[in-house]
């Protein structure tokens, strides 16, 4: 009796450390930190990047996969934030802006439509009055642990290395379709909240159309 408690114990505890030992504990300190940490950062690379006109390209990595870069195979490595799998341990998105609390990654452009009761929605094709919006992932300056602005032998591109411990093990606090807005001649850019993921999905459900209708040239 006493050998299978024992037993019993070890696989519990194993179990419970499984689930728990990649679980980050911060406090308001360690966010306030974080955030002051890269938010100056991330404002002065992209003001650099945008003056001299280089790419918006990043590489995102999970600080508790690193070692399954660079192997992962090319459809492994596609975010897979509207699939019901596990998201890639790496992947290229687009850096495309800051917020308050963090960065804003560029996933996928795609076309929306809204209807008369002000919901966004995938259009049917050759349904006219749409707008671009890009899918963008927010993700707060504490998930992120390190960044490399000046890349590997593999990608050139700035690594982002984030903790992937959001709802759904996704590095992104939130999923929003935004509309890219540019203010001339300042050439100010800035990208507005349409919808959310889950909702233009719903929407679109509803209706039976696709987000792989392709956005306007």
């Amino acid at each position: 009796m006493d050998f299978g408690i024992g037993v019993i114990y070890r696989i519990v505890k194993d179990v419970f450390g499984y689930f728990t030992r990649n679980m980050r504990r911060l406090t308001q300190t360690d966010r306030v930190n974080r955030r002051a940490k890269w938010e100056d950062e991330f404002k002065s690379k992209l003001l650099e990047r945008r003056q001299n006109q280089l790419r918006s390209d990043v590489i995102i990595r999970d600080v508790q996969r690193v070692d399954d870069y660079p192997e992962t195979e090319e459809e492994k490595r596609i975010s897979s934030w509207f699939k019901k799998k596990k998201i890639s341990p790496w992947f290229k998105v687009g850096l495309l802006d800051t917020y308050h609390r963090g960065i804003l990654l560029g996933l996928e452009w795609v076309r929306l439509a809204q209807d008369k009761t002000g919901a966004w929605h995938y259009p049917a094709r050759g349904q006219k009055e749409t707008v671009n919006a890009v899918l963008t992932g927010y993700v707060r300056y504490e998930n992120i642990e390190r960044v490399n602005w000046d890349g590997d032998e593999y990608y050139g591109f700035p690594h982002i290395y984030c903790h992937f411990d959001e709802k759904g093990k996704m590095p992104y606090e939130k999923l929003m379709f935004c509309e890219r807005r540019e203010l001339k001649p300042e050439g100010i850019v800035s990208y507005t909240d349409l919808a959310s993921f889950n909702d233009v999905e719903k929407h679109s459900k509803s209706r039976g159309t696709s987000r792989y209708y392709p956005p306007a040239k």
